[in-house]
């Protein structure tokens, strides 16, 4: 473990020891912990951050979430924070043997991207019908199922019912598109993903799954990017705008009136 007093100090530490785990005050002297943790994003040094603050600002939020911090915590906090902070670094950087079972491929292609995107490292194997993922978690090898409540062959909830029975330690996670809830609880299922859905749904789910506490952090990325998406949208808006105003041809000037010869009407 190592200790830095001062920004310049831990931007120092970041860059020479490469920590995977940091927890950082951002309002130290001499450099702010948001500028020493910035320095490092920058330079490829991305450990797994908890940022503190002794209040919790709207900028101070947003700055947090820009550096790709895990969690805020707000001095003074509780010590068993720091407990979950560890326990949730250590579930995440230890890979999940997850089982993917879904019968579109296209589909299993998508959710294969956001895996790739979760804070969680998984370890991921396919089953393309019910029958198959059912065979793949006799095994006993997976953490958790990902399972499709539609699937060929053998239905999601009752898949769920069998699994509970052959791998009572393997958590299942049911994607659907029916937005139904505690109907489907009582099937052993640990958490629901409606399709479609984000990074963020998806670690929430992984969270549930394995008894973590939830990041305050988690529960401002939708308001978050939506909010970048906008400013997004704005900034495209601005450039066609420009950008019309550049090629759109100038109008040309109607054609003058020519003078009425000197005839006078009586």
């Amino acid at each position: 473990m190592i200790g830095a007093s001062n920004g310049i100090e831990a931007r120092n530490l970041l860059l020479r020891w490469r920590p995977q785990l940091a927890f950082v005050n951002l309002q130290l002297p001499r450099m702010t912990g948001a500028e020493a943790l910035a320095w490092a994003v920058a330079r490829q040094v991305r450990p797994f951050s908890v940022v503190m603050s002794s209040a919790a600002l709207p900028k101070w939020i947003e700055l947090s979430l820009e550096l790709g911090a895990y969690e805020f915590l707000r001095t003074p906090f509780d010590p068993t924070h720091v407990t979950h902070m560890v326990e949730a670094f250590r579930r995440m950087t230890s890979p999940v043997r997850l089982l993917l079972a879904d019968g579109s491929l296209s589909a299993r292609r998508l959710v294969r991207r956001v895996l790739g995107e979760s804070r969680f490292a998984t370890e991921v194997d396919e089953a393309e019908d019910g029958e198959q993922a059912l065979k793949l978690i006799r095994s006993g090898l997976y953490d958790v199922a990902l399972i499709d409540r539609d699937l060929p062959r053998l239905d999601g909830l009752e898949l769920a019912c069998q699994a509970a029975k052959v791998a009572p330690t393997t958590r299942v996670v049911l994607m659907e598109g029916r937005g139904e809830d505690q109907a489907v609880r009582q099937f052993g299922i640990v958490a629901l993903l409606q399709k479609p859905f984000y990074v963020w749904d998806l670690d929430l789910a992984l969270h549930a799954a394995f008894d973590l506490r939830r990041p305050y952090l988690m529960n401002a990325l939708p308001a978050y990017y939506e909010a970048e998406a906008q400013k997004t949208r704005e900034r495209l808006a601005e450039t066609a705008a420009a950008y019309a105003r550049r090629t759109d041809p100038v109008p040309a000037a109607p054609p003058a009136e020519k003078e009425a010869a000197g005839v006078f009407y009586i």
